[in-house]
């Protein structure tokens, strides 16, 4: 994991981003965001924030709505107002009175979490490696 020394990204409550975002610091996510959300270190979704793609992370505070699929390492904590939609794998699941939780969801150990993390990323490592030879594949004529 990734230490951040208190230092985190945020999307403020205006912006609409579309598209993807891998990092190794905590995000506070206020604005909305479209697009999948790779990071080693916490994710933060407040009351107005929402996520419509997928989500890899160590842990995860929704306050907001996500739909998608989401994999923490750690923990998942939805606050009493938070909308959750897709599929969850967590180690931990933390559920606040209010909360709404729509998602299949299914537990690993620690260990478990590490070797999803680590597939995810050579897993997409691989697919970013064949797209950008297609991107570039020169043709005589």
């Amino acid at each position: 994991m990734y230490e951040t020394n208190g230092e985190f990204s945020k999307i403020n409550a205006d912006a609409v981003l579309n598209g993807s975002i891998k990092m190794k610091s905590d995000i506070r996510i206020d604005g909305k965001l479209k697009g999948n959300l790779e990071t080693q270190g916490r994710v933060i979704i407040g009351k107005k924030g929402s996520v419509n793609g997928n989500i890899i992370c160590v842990n995860a505070d929704i306050e907001g709505r996500f739909k998608g699929n989401l994999t923490a390492l750690e923990s998942l904590s939805l606050e009493s107002e938070s909308i959750v939609e897709g599929e969850v794998s967590v180690q931990k699941l933390i559920v606040c009175v209010g909360a709404i939780f729509n998602a299949k969801c299914s537990m690993h150990s620690k260990e478990d979490g590490i070797i999803k993390l680590l597939n995810n990323s050579e897993i997409r490592s691989k697919k970013e490696k064949k797209k950008n030879k297609k991107k570039f594949k020169i043709r005589s004529v």
